[in-house]
């Protein structure tokens, strides 16, 4: 995402107002750590995108998706998935940005829900109606079911069968 680049420009900015040396530093040591992880998420988006998508991921299809924090709450939100197109001003680096609706059939979302799928990667925008929601689950396809995040805790989606 293009979150970490604005806050490496946000320090930026601040180191430069400062004199000193440690700050400098330290700042060029953060954007290294940033350009690195933005390369690796890169090459792992790119080799995940030239998969095929999985076969059960289609719309009309219902999926689960259950985030376990790392208190050990639980969290279950259920879509349906479709073609509708959608905008969100969520910003995703390497992705194409091709935005679909996701309707909620369980679980309580304040706003909208979309998502981009290339290949095996995912990106459900989960405050999609809001600028700076913050609330988004990313990661893969792996077998049938989906692995990923929800900012610290961990995601697991499985199709919910008729």
């Amino acid at each position: 995402m293009l979150k970490p680049l604005a806050i490496v420009l946000l320090l930026a900015s601040t180191s430069l107002a400062s004199d000193s040396r440690d700050d400098e530093r330290r700042l060029a040591r953060e954007m290294d750590r940033v350009a690195r992880d933005m390369d690796r998420d890169k090459k792992i988006h790119k080799a995940l995108a030239a998969q095929p998508t999985l076969t059960e991921w289609h719309p009309g299809a219902t999926w689960q998706f259950v985030t376990t924090r790392p208190s050990g709450a639980r969290d279950i939100l259920v879509f349906r998935v479709t073609r509708e197109r959608t905008a969100t001003c969520t910003g995703v680096s390497f992705w194409k940005d091709i935005w679909c609706k996701l309707v909620v059939v369980k679980g309580h979302l304040p706003n909208g829900a979309a998502y981009q799928v290339e290949g095996r990667a995912l990106f459900l925008d989960l405050g999609a109606d809001i600028c700076e929601a913050d609330d988004f689950i990313e990661g893969a396809f792996s077998g049938a079911d989906f692995i990923g995040t929800r900012g610290k805790a961990a995601v697991h989606g499985s199709l919910v069968q008729p």
